[in-house]
């Protein structure tokens, strides 16, 4: 950075992984060495560095000797040192200030127009690997390993300097890249299996994501401090906690579609337990790690006051971010019913193709929103997309009634909702893709520091944690059956009326089978990754940020590669090896459900048992049955089948 010293430039760039972390650290260093203020007084890490030592600090030991006539010697030495300092502060200010705007403010118009064109082909090589991976039926390599791949391998191409050039933008991932994605998810996610299976669905998501993040936060940081040299250390809490919470954001893509693959219906407890925690659970993380990245400072003290502080800001931002959701859903079928009102003297196409747009708008409202007055905008956009399908598509079915058999609300006319669907898988699709291609290109960069251990103990607190947050949950959800059984048969005792069961709800139990593909489903995406990029740089004058995130990064990049690859790459034939075999019905379609060995009826991949009998005095659990002979999730396939067509 021109005429600056090297140890003041090391000491604000020697931990900078790309291009974004070299201008966070030179806008450091500029305010850092109060570039812009009229302070005379350098901090006092770098006294030494601009050559006034401890002359230039007030009330320095040189200021206060004084021996007879050397009284005015050290005041005149002192005012040579500050003229000293500030003619040097003002040439390493401005060296720093045309290095920032060279390559921070805007930068070369044609590096952006060469990233663009570049991004754009490893989209379309991408959608290339995607397409013959699916009609090869290449199960070893999931779709978003291949897509994750072909990043790698265009990012070897490259030469460094032009890589260099390039980082990866959360912010065009955040707010371009993802809310198509989490929105179609919103949409397409079955509503009647949603609201069944909402309970065990949102302890996974808040509740797994709390404890997932404590099990890794341990692992990490105990394991760091006992397997880590003496000068290499181990991790801080606090890093390690940001490290457990980013890395407790599930991704279960290759896990969906291999379930859809061997014809698992979109209404069984897996499918939608895994889509349902996928959905959620991206927002309690991100939550969860703004809130850790706030103790990021050195004089942060994380005592009893701070972690209750930290407790209600979760709980406040996430109940706050489902409510404008809520709000904003609610303005959305309020405007659809206005215009229904009112005829309209657009052409056909022309009146369905604003339908699609105003839909589009209202379900991006409360992302966007949420980013401005520091709110979690998944939680807002999935929540606001699981009302506006329900209240203005009507269930995105083609049955005339929902699943709880009332009547059938449409505010969107059959084309409207076809462009709508059409449009929207397509740039899902196309976001998807770009999603892990431009995961790819930096997933493995030489600027981390791969540090074994580390790596070592990423991996195998992402996998532990996991392994002990399925199986405690797993644990209590069952108690809780079991105890909700007996009270019910305990009543049916006491009470002789023949109507004292009815009203009794269904309870899905979580069998052996079901947690192990649960915990094989914990794959890691690019959310992960983004949150490690928005970990701010360690600044040595204020104190705040982190100084291992090089190695939270190379800590992130190789827990998502061990999950992506070996756990997607395993999943097809560890689901056909647990009897998820093509054609077989896994429960929740039409008809009964297949019975177990045991006798009990299996559903789900569990057993659903009703919560109005006792496993141990009434006998066999019931059987459930479906009294309609298709359901919302085949009657949705099937519409997706004809919009495609």
């Amino acid at each position: 950075a021109g005429s600056c010293r090297p140890e003041i430039i090391d000491a604000f760039l020697a931990e900078a992984t790309d291009s974004l972390d070299e201008c966070e650290g030179l806008r450091n260093a500029f305010h850092g060495l109060g570039c812009g203020t009229s302070s005379s007084v350098p901090p006092p890490q770098f006294a030494d560095a601009f050559g006034g030592g401890a002359a230039l600090s007030a009330g320095g030991p040189k200021e206060r000797r004084t021996h007879g006539h050397g009284h005015h010697k050290n005041p005149l030495h002192r005012r040579q040192s500050l003229r000293r300092y500030r003619k040097r502060r003002k040439e390493c200010c401005g060296s720093l200030k045309r290095q920032h705007r060279g390559s921070c403010d805007g930068g070369d118009p044609r590096t952006k127009e060469h990233a663009y064109a570049l991004f754009l082909l490893l989209v379309s090589c991408c959608s290339f690997v995607r397409t013959a991976i699916r009609r090869y039926g290449c199960h070893v390599l999931p779709e978003s390993a291949g897509c994750v791949l072909a990043g790698a391998v265009a990012a070897a191409l490259l030469l460094d300097d032009h890589l260099a050039r390039v980082h990866f933008d959360d912010h065009v991932f955040l707010r371009v890249l993802l809310p198509p994605v989490v929105f179609e998810m919103a949409l397409n996610i079955d509503k009647a299996a949603l609201r069944r299976h909402a309970p065990i669905v949102l302890l996974f998501a808040v509740a797994g994501t709390l404890l997932s993040t404590a099990v890794a936060a341990v692992v990490v940081k105990i394991g760091s401090d006992r397997l880590s040299s003496a000068a290499a250390g181990g991790l801080p809490w606090v890093d390690a906690g940001m490290f457990a919470a980013l890395i407790s954001s599930v991704d279960g893509v290759a896990t969906l579609g291999v379930l859809q693959s061997l014809g698992v219906d979109e209404t069984d407890t897996l499918y939608v337990v895994i889509f349902g925690e996928g959905l959620l659970n991206d927002g309690a993380a991100v939550v969860l790690f703004e809130t850790l990245v706030g103790f990021a400072d050195d004089a942060a003290v994380a005592d009893g006051a701070a972690l209750r502080r930290a407790c209600a800001e979760f709980v406040v931002v996430f109940c706050g971010s489902a409510a404008l959701g809520w709000a904003s859903a609610f303005f959305c079928v309020t405007y659809f019913r206005i215009c229904n009102n009112f005829p309209t003297m657009l052409p056909r196409a022309l009146g369905a193709c604003a339908e699609a747009s105003a839909f589009f708008a209202w379900g991006a409202l409360p992302y966007f929103l949420c980013d401005k007055i520091m709110l979690s905008g998944i939680v807002a956009i999935v929540v606001a997309g699981v009302i506006m399908d329900e209240r203005v598509l009507g269930g995105s079915t083609a049955a005339d009634d929902d699943a709880l058999g009332r009547p059938r609300v449409d505010l969107l006319s059959y084309l409207g909702r076809r462009y709508m669907h059409l449009s929207l898988e397509t740039v899902s699709t196309l976001m998807e893709t770009a999603v892990f291609g431009y995961l790819g290109v930096f997933m493995f960069s030489s600027r981390f520091h791969w540090r074994a251990d580390l790596i070592a103990l990423g991996i195998a607190g992402c996998l532990i944690s996991r392994a002990i947050m399925v199986a405690a949950l797993s644990f209590l959800w069952n108690g809780w059956g079991k105890i909700r059984r007996r009270a019910r048969a305990a009543s049916r005792r006491c009470d002789d009326d023949d109507d004292a069961g009815e009203g009794s709800t269904q309870f899905v139990a979580i069998n052996g089978r079901t947690q192990f593909v649960l915990w094989f489903s914990g794959l890691r995406g690019a959310m992960s990754f983004a949150m490690v990029e928005n970990i701010p740089m360690y600044d040595v004058v204020s104190g705040k940020g982190s100084r291992f995130k090089p190695e939270l990064k190379a800590m992130t990049s190789a827990s998502i590669f061990v999950t992506i690859f070996f756990f997607g790459g395993g999943a097809f034939h560890l689901l056909r090896f647990l009897g998820f075999s093509e054609g077989d019905n896994v429960g929740g379609g039409g008809g009964e459900a297949p019975k177990d060995r045991s006798g009990g009826t299996k559903y789900d991949g569990g057993e659903i048992v009703d919560a109005g009998t006792s496993g141990e005095d009434d006998g066999p659990p019931q059987k459930v049955a479906s009294q309609k002979k298709t359901t919302a999730g085949d009657t949705r396939q099937r519409h997706r089948q004809s919009i495609k067509q």
